[in-house]
């Protein structure tokens, strides 16, 4: 017989057939704290007539385990450690072709479940990984876990571990950890506390456009008002423009919080908002600003305050109230009557080069250190007269930051906004100097 082929003598008895299925426990290598599978996912088994002392993990050859669902680079993987009971079965009785056809819990590994959890459909891992679904009518409910850093989603009724109600309002959803959390989407976010249907579209969002509009409403009569007063118009019709091109519907990656009863955020140290663009603020009331010390705005070009139907007042309860001009004019015009006094002071008029006083044609004008008083009618002077040698008084005039000619600002800033010092640098100019 040529030496290539596979010789097979004849088989004269029977060959062995197992019908029923035989208890075996998984066993591992040494020092293996996890499951011992090799690269097909298959396991090593001992069965309990093996007397035999084999190396840990050498107790069989490879024992495939039967799943509920399989295919090629998916399917269900929960893999089994050290000791556990599984039951043995064989292809065609084949006992050369045992399989793990089922997991057994035992006096050593008890169940999980305990009597009093017969409502509860439970999948627990090794490491208290856990997907508990709860059926118990009036507290259904489900809790995906992992013990790191107690990260949670629970949905429904929410419980603790004695299956009480955690508090009041312990119902809906909570998703926590004890480590970091990120919250993306990469086609935008509508975060909503409005009431809707479950059957209702997701990006429902019309209640929040709607109330976004009525404010632009708003901003866009009172814009007309102070256009009327010579005032600086808001810049609604960009905001007008973003929400229908990319807020409505979340046509770009935008967010959109809305709460029919209030928003309210709170942090023990700094909030912080930017916007590369606008940011525009607009209440149907009132808008309250209160700070515990400081407020300061700062604007590149101008700042401008209008109110329609009452007045502004500006009051400082201790310390100078200070208002400059420092590189124009500076106006206060009143259609009605304008008072300056002091209740317990003086009032002091001082300027470089000329004060004027007039009133219908009559005018005292105070110039190059002369009087003139002039009038096209009669001057009336009520009281005795005297005068006297001549006498000046040089009262302080507050120095202005102007820009001279020459005037230049270099700064150079860190990624906090924050001046860097001692850093060489050169300036070069046109000409090249």
């Amino acid at each position: 017989m040529p030496a290539q082929h596979t010789f097979y003598p004849e088989r004269t008895t029977p060959r062995p057939h197992i019908v029923d299925t035989l208890p075996a426990r998984v066993t591992a290598a040494e020092n293996c704290t996890y499951a011992y599978i090799d690269d097909m996912g298959r396991y090593r088994v001992k069965l309990p007539f093996d007397l035999d002392e084999w190396s840990p993990g050498g107790e069989s050859r490879p024992v495939r385990l039967a799943k509920p669902y399989a295919g090629p680079e998916y399917g269900i993987h929960f893999p089994l450690h050290e000791g556990t009971e599984v039951m043995l079965s064989f292809v065609q009785g084949n006992p050369d072709r045992p399989y793990i056809s089922g997991v057994m819990h035992d006096s050593a590994h008890p169940d999980h479940i305990p009597a009093d959890w017969n409502t509860r459909n439970v999948i627990r891992t090794w490491a208290n990984n856990k997907l508990r679904m709860e059926d118990l009518q009036g507290q259904e409910h489900i809790k995906l876990a992992t013990d790191y850093q107690k990260s949670q989603l629970n949905l429904g009724h929410i419980v603790d571990s004695n299956r009480d109600k955690r508090g009041e309002n312990g119902e809906g959803f909570e998703l926590r950890t004890d480590g970091w959390g990120a919250v993306r989407a990469g086609k935008g976010i509508l975060v909503s506390a409005q009431n809707q249907d479950a059957n209702g579209k997701v990006l429902d969002m019309d209640d929040a456009i709607a109330q976004i509009e009525q404010a632009l409403s708003l901003a866009k009569s009172l814009n007309k008002a102070a256009q009327t007063a010579n005032n600086h118009n808001t810049d609604e019709e960009t905001q007008r423009g973003r929400l229908k091109d990319a807020l409505k519907d979340l046509k770009e990656a935008g967010l959109i919080q809305t709460a029919p009863a209030g928003i309210a955020t709170a942090t023990e140290q700094s909030q912080l908002h930017t916007a590369g663009e606008n940011i525009h603020i607009v209440s149907g009331t009132n808008t309250d600003i209160t700070a515990g010390q400081s407020l300061t705005a700062h604007a590149v070009e101008s700042l401008n305050l209008f109110a329609q139907s009452s007045g502004i007042k500006v009051q400082a309860n201790q310390g100078a109230v200070t208002v400059q001009a420092q590189n124009d004019e500076l106006q206060l015009n009143a259609l009605k009557d304008a008072t300056l006094t002091s209740s317990a002071g003086k009032v002091t008029i001082a300027t470089k080069e000329e004060v004027l006083i007039t009133c219908k044609g009559a005018y005292i004008k105070l110039s190059n250190g002369e009087v003139e008083i002039g009038s096209p009618k009669v001057v009336r002077v009520r009281a005795p007269m005297e005068v006297t040698v001549p006498k000046q008084i040089n009262h302080f005039i507050p120095a202005m930051n102007q820009k001279s000619p020459t005037w230049l600002a270099f700064q150079y800033l860190d990624s906090d906004m924050q001046p860097i010092p001692s850093v060489k640098y050169k300036a070069y100019f046109k000409q090249g100097k």
